[in-house]
Parts: structure tokens; sequence; C-alpha cells
């Protein structure tokens, strides 16, 4: 039994026909956004939407829930005290991949880097399929039969998980985020934990100490201090210059990279630590790095106008990834940040962003259903400002902004109670910028 018919419920469905394997769906929307190609593609399958039909699940012998779907949902907590066999996609992809598997979570930054290290092992040659929670789901990769899999999991996939099993299993970084979905952040911090049951090789954030079941064999770490080891990266100074660093081995300039910002330095250090951990070749890594110019809506360059650079950072849909941006531009930077931000909080704490705020943000601008929560965590730390809508936030950054400052759109909260997604969002903040050019 599917339960959620979006693209991973799909990439499911394509799978289990592909294996002979019978199936059902349900879908909580009354008319999902698949569903009249879904019919079309398999016209005998029974498709129940709305309500979840109780009966139908207790009818299964696996229910395979889709990451949107909590399994607090009442319908699934009956199954499952019916003793009926809750997974995921990653949970059935994990039981029959035959191939070593790069598997890489965290709270942010995680995108950024299964792109780099999807794109170092295919410039090693490798026969590498990336996805998961980028891209392709992990179920659609397995018909190309690949020599290795680069994996982007989020917590909720994460949730039905028994033991991945990955080569290389990472947790990039951890800050509170989803706390509208965990019952407490060490829930959430606990089950991004779970993607080093059963690993070969660990790669962790130095910078941060969590309480992991690491594997016994090599755990290799990045970090902002000096690396001490030969399974240690991390940035050293050298004439006045930051270098990134491999044991005692300084591998290239931070400033040749065009990604910019301390967090886009952690991100190219923990991809890396990665590729050393996979045998990746050092030279063609480094090629790759300095080559990569970042994704879409992750803190990324837009224009300069009349000497203000303009950052689109509308992926940051928490905190923490919030905090790296400020910090990350602030940081390496003269100028001072005009931020904008706000949007659906899903429970989050902004209490983080104070001080991050204090040091480099020479103002703040505000909008959305939470605004709120955040200018009672800003007053008294920065100028702010309510509109209420971005075009208006736009307008008014330009204004705020001097010479040498940097506009960044990083709202730390998600994009829903005004747009359909962060991708919406960023293009229309892009397009408003644009149009000042």
């Amino acid at each position: 039994m599917i339960v959620g018919l979006g693209k991973t419920g799909y990439s499911c469905a394509r799978y289990f026909s592909s294996q002979a394997v019978p199936f059902e769906v349900l879908d909580q929307d009354r008319s999902p956004l698949l569903l009249a190609q879904f019919k079309q593609e398999f016209p005998a399958v029974t498709v129940s939407t709305g309500k979840l039909n109780q009966k139908m699940l207790l009818s299964a012998d696996e229910i395979v829930v889709s990451p949107g779907v909590p399994l607090s949902t009442p319908e699934i907590q009956n199954a499952v005290a019916a003793g009926i066999k809750v997974s995921g996609d990653i949970e059935i992809f994990s039981r029959v991949v035959a191939k070593p598997v790069i598997a890489i979570t965290g709270s942010n930054g995680k995108s950024t880097v299964t792109t780099m290290v999807g794109q170092m092992a295919l410039d090693s040659g490798r026969d590498t399929g990336v996805g998961g929670n980028l891209g392709l789901p992990a179920l659609d990769l397995l018909s190309s039969d690949h020599d290795l899999y680069v994996l982007e999991i989020s917590s909720f996939q994460l949730e039905t998980v028994e033991a991945l099993h990955a080569q290389i299993a990472v947790v990039l970084n951890l800050s509170p985020d989803h706390l509208d979905r965990y019952a407490s952040q060490d829930h959430y911090y606990g089950t991004k934990g779970r993607i080093f049951e059963g690993c070969e090789r660990a790669v962790i954030n130095r910078d941060q100490v969590f309480e992991f079941g690491l594997p016994d064999t090599s755990t290799w770490s990045f970090g902002t201090s000096a690396p001490t080891s030969e399974y240690e990266l991390g940035l050293t100074g050298r004439s006045g210059q930051t270098y990134l660093t491999w044991g005692t081995k300084p591998l290239l300039r931070a400033e040749d990279l065009k990604i910019k910002g301390m967090h886009n330095y952690l991100n190219a250090l923990a991809s890396l630590a990665i590729g050393l951990a996979a045998d990746f070749p050092l030279e063609g890594m480094l090629e790759t790095l300095t080559g990569f110019a970042g994704l879409a809506h992750r803190c990324e360059w837009v224009a300069c106008i009349d000497g203000v650079d303009f950052f689109d950072d509308s992926k940051a849909t928490n905190v923490g990834a919030t905090v790296a941006a400020i910090k990350g531009l602030g940081e390496t930077s003269a100028g001072k940040i005009i931020l904008i931000a706000g949007g659906v909080a899903k429970g989050a704490d902004f209490a983080p962003l104070r001080d991050p705020v204090k040091a480099h943000v020479r103002s703040a601008i505000l909008m959305g259903q939470d605004a709120d929560a955040i200018d009672a965590v800003l007053q008294g730390v920065v100028p702010v400002d309510r509109v209420a809508d971005l075009t208006e936030a736009v307008e008014l950054s330009v204004q705020q902004s001097n010479k040498g400052d940097m506009v960044l759109l990083s709202p730390a909260c998600s994009s829903l109670d005004m747009f359909d997604n962060f991708e919406q969002r960023g293009n229309l903040y892009k397009k408003l910028i644009a149009e000042y050019g």
C-alpha cells in the first residue's frame, strides 16, 4: 500500500510495477496533482483519495509511506498497532541496491554537497546515480544499474529506514527544524543519526558534537578549525589567505571557489572529505570544486546593482540555514547585510538569529505569516521594517542599502503562506532584482 501520490510515491509505483509486485495507492488529497497521469499509466491500480481508508491500510502486507505523510497520522498508527510493517522509499531502496551508496543528510547544505559529490564522482569516471530527496527519487535511479549512488536523504525519509548500510554516511550539520513534526529537537536530531546504521565509513562535522552510533572503521571529519590528522579537513591561514586543508596539506585557496561564504567553504570541505573517503582522485575533485557555481536559491548570487550584491537564499526554510547564510556572507565581506525574512515558522525558535544579525545585518525587512515572531527576537538588535509582500521588501532593501552592502533573501521560514514553494519565492525575487538592474 503506497500512501502519498507525489513524486516519491509515484516512483514507488513504477518500481513495484517493474518488479510485478501488486500495490494500491492512498492519498489524503482529494485531487492529487499526479492523479490523472497515474491513472493513465496504471489504469488497473486501485487509488483511494481523501481521508485515508483504514480498511485498505489494515489489509496491506506492507505500507510504504511517502516522506510528506507523518507516521503519527492516526490511520498509520492504527496499522502499526495491528502489526503491519511501515517503510519508505529509501528503506525499499536499501533492501535491493547492490552497489555502493553515499548517503548525505543534514539540516542545511545537503543539496549542494550531494550535487558536488555527484559531480566529483562523474568527473572521476564513475557511473553515478545522483538523487534521492534531490532530483530523481532513489528507486527511479535503480533502473539504470549505476556503479555508485549519491543520495540526499531527508529526516522524513530516515524515519522509516531500518539500516541503510551505506558505504559512506554523512551528517553535515544539525540545527532545529521541522519542530511541527517532531516531538523535540532531540527527536529530530536522533532521526538524522539513523543514517549511520550499518555504514562502513562516516563523515561528520567537527564543529558539532552529537552522540551518534558511528562505525568502528574510519570516521572522517571537516570543520572550521585546522585539521590535525589524515582523516580531517579544515581551514588554515597562510600569508593572509584562507586555505582548504587536508591534514597538513593545503589544497586550494577559499577565494578560488565560485561559491562564497563560510557555510559554502564547509560544504566544499565536506565534499572533499566524502570524496577522499570514497577514494576519488584528489586533483579531479579540486577541479570540480573550483568550477562549481552553486545551486539555485541556495545563497545564489543574483546581481550587483550600484555596488550592492543581491543573494537569493530562498531555500533557507529554517533558522539554521539563515544563520549560516548571514555568518557565511558577513564573515567574508566588509559590507553589511539587508535581510529579507519571514513566512511560515514551522514551530521554530528564532533566538539563534540575534547574534549573527547583530554582528552582520544593517536592517531586517520582515513579511509573511510569522513575521511577528521574528520581529520579537530582533527588536533592539537592528532596525526592523514590516512589509506586505516580497515586492515591497525588495523596493525597501534597495532604498536601505549602501555601496558595498548585500541584500539577502533568507527567510528562515517555509514559503507556503504566500507561495507554492521556495522556488517560486526565489524566482520572483530574482525577477524583481532584474527589473531594478
